[in-house]
C-alpha cells in the first residue's frame, strides 16, 4: 500500500459544525463539545474511508497573518515597458511576470531592475 502525504488547512464555520455535530450525533446544542474536539470527531469519521491525520489542531488567526508580501502585477510590467516604449500583450506582461518570479534571486527580491532586465531579454 503506498501512501501520499498532504499539508492541508481547514477552514470552519462554527455555527454550520455545531449544527451538523448536534443532527448527526442526535444531540442538543448544549451538549456540544468545544470546537476542538468536534473538529477532531469528524476527523477520525474520515479516516473511515483511509484517510489519517497527524499533529494538533490549531488555531490559525486569519487577521493576523504575521506576514507581509509585494504583489507584482501585469500592470506594473506593461506600465514599466510603456516606459521604455515597449509595446507588449497582456500574454507578454504575464509570460514576463512569470519569468520574473521564476528566475529572481531571493536574496535581492524583485525591483524594477529586474522587471527592467526582463523586459530587456524579452524584447
Amino acid at each position: 500500500m503506498s501512501l501520499k502525504q498532504y499539508s492541508v488547512t481547514i477552514s470552519v464555520d462554527e455555527s454550520a459544525l455545531k449544527q451538523a455535530y448536534v443532527e448527526g450525533h442526535d444531540i442538543s446544542p448544549e451538549d456540544c463539545p468545544d470546537l476542538e474536539s468536534m473538529i477532531e470527531s469528524e476527523l477520525n469519521w474520515l479516516s473511515t474511508s483511509g484517510i489519517s491525520f497527524s499533529g494538533n489542531i490549531t488555531d490559525i488567526d486569519l487577521n493576523e497573518s504575521n506576514s507581509i508580501f509585494i504583489e507584482w502585477s501585469v500592470d506594473d510590467i506593461r506600465d514599466r515597458a510603456q516606459q521604455h516604449e515597449i509595446n507588449l500583450s497582456n500574454s507578454d506582461c504575464i509570460e514576463i511576470l512569470e519569468c520574473v518570479e521564476n528566475n529572481h534571486d531571493a536574496n535581492l527580491g524583485i525591483s524594477w531592475d529586474i522587471i527592467d532586465n526582463a523586459l530587456e531579454s524579452y524584447s
